[in-house]
């Protein structure tokens, strides 16, 4: 258990299996010197409005939080992830500043924002609910998620240097999402994923909403504003095969192209099949003319 109360963090913390880790309401922890902290159990973070649970890297020197194969589930809210860099050690690093990794996770009113990592939050192989979560300034993807299924909903993704949320190999659905000023796409789905939801509103950016490589999108009431291209879906890697978006209540505003179809794959708005203009739509993809260069 940490009690109330400010602490510094300066060498790695592992906490063993079988266990909880508690963490009180006010609790500050401050990340130095490339410490991370490493949990084979599950943590319980509740925060308050009043006295939120902060992890930070004042100094910008500190690693982040892996949370690894727990068999309870982690409960986090009204907590702030700021600053932090990855995990790592000297057999591997991890993309996240804050990683779940065979971890059923649940979070309500958590904050990332300013990471130092690649994605603010990467969720691997588990299942997790997210609410009232706010991402802000990600240097890559704000959320990552890598074959998981879960749910979404009231969230704000601002100023994603990447993706806003993208996933492979994974079922969401999302609800009441807003998404602000991605450097690439808004929503990504791929490796015969599967994304679901109402009520979505994209602002600024590169790409709305990408379907990937066997992954089907269906979204009602979705508005797309301010934003280079609304809507692509293509095949990207041999192994797998064409996507489809399917949108109801689609409203289109000061967008440059509103969809980038290819052969094969499909898009149908309201029902009406839109016609396909590509053979390889991936030729456009990537900063060749739409999103950001993966290289």
């Amino acid at each position: 258990r940490i009690a109330q109360g400010s602490y510094t963090l300066d060498q790695m913390l592992i906490i063993p299996s079988n266990m909880v880790l508690t963490i009180d309401a006010g609790v500050s922890l401050d990340f130095k010197n490339g410490a991370s902290l490493i949990s084979k159990s599950a943590i319980q973070a509740m925060g308050k409005v009043s006295s939120p649970i902060v992890f930070e890297s004042k100094d910008h020197s500190g690693g982040g939080i892996f949370v690894d194969n727990t068999n309870k589930i982690s409960t986090l809210s009204h907590c702030v992830f700021e600053s932090l860099s990855y995990p790592s050690s000297p057999l591997w690093n991890l993309s996240g500043g804050v990683n779940f990794h065979e971890s059923e996770v649940h979070l309500d009113n958590v904050t990332f924002k300013n990471n130092r990592s690649e994605d603010a939050l990467n969720i691997i192989r588990s299942s997790f609910v997210m609410t009232n979560n706010q991402f802000e300034n990600t240097q890559s993807d704000a959320f990552d998620g890598d074959f998981v299924k879960g749910r979404i909903s009231n969230s704000t993704f601002t100023n994603s240097g990447n993706d806003g949320i993208d996933i492979s190999g994974s079922t969401l659905y999302l609800e009441d999402i807003t998404v602000v000023n991605p450097s690439d796409k808004a929503i990504s789905a791929g490796e015969n994923s599967q994304i679901s939801g109402k009520n979505i509103v994209v602002n600024g950016g590169e790409i709305g909403v990408v379907s990937k490589d066997l992954s089907k999108v269906a979204l009602s009431t979705l508005h797309i504003t301010n934003t280079r291209l609304g809507l692509s879906a293509f095949q990207k890697k041999s192994e797998y095969g064409t996507a489809s978006i399917t949108i109801n209540e689609l409203l289109l505003s000061n967008v440059e192209e509103a969809h980038l179809i290819e052969v094969n794959s499909q898009l149908l708005i309201d029902g009406e099949a839109v016609t396909t203009v590509s053979n390889s739509v991936i030729d456009q993809m990537y900063g060749k003319e739409y999103g950001k260069s993966s290289r």
